[in-house]
């Protein structure tokens, strides 16, 4: 199992942020490896997802924990994830935090021990930068 945590500060609103985060149908338009995304069914307490990504479509459990903190559950073919994403009101705009537990699949799981760093950086590119672009350019 991979554990990741990353950072990093958005300049506007918690409550704007988490909004967008929380904007399922708009992911397509902020995130850039996401092509489509299609509503399978929606709960009281959680959202399923079918998400078309450059390789393929996947399912995905979108969770609303609190007001500022939502847990995402993604399968794709190399892993599966959960991803914890929280926002924070601070004195420059949201602290935005991901902590992620990755498990890879079939023959990546040989990698798990040295992947962290990729990993990381993969948050950092495919999820956190396209949303800080997207919140600060509203």
């Amino acid at each position: 199992m991979i554990s990741v945590s990353i950072s990093d500060t958005i300049k506007a609103s918690c409550e704007m942020v988490a909004a967008l985060y929380a904007d399922y149908q708009n992911w397509d338009k902020i995130f850039p490896l996401i092509k489509k995304v299609h509503l399978v069914e929606q709960r009281e307490e959680k959202t399923i997802l079918a998400i078309d990504h450059v390789e393929g479509r996947f399912p995905n459990v979108l969770r609303k924990i609190s007001g500022d903190t939502f847990e995402l559950w993604e399968v794709k073919q190399k892993y599966s994830g959960i991803f914890l994403n929280k926002f924070e009101s601070v004195s420059q705009g949201t602290k935005y935090t991901v902590r992620a537990e990755i498990r890879l699949n079939g023959f990546y799981r040989l990698l798990e021990l040295f992947a962290g760093g990729l990993v990381r950086t993969k948050i950092q590119r495919y999820l956190i930068e396209p949303l800080k672009f997207a919140a600060e350019a509203n």
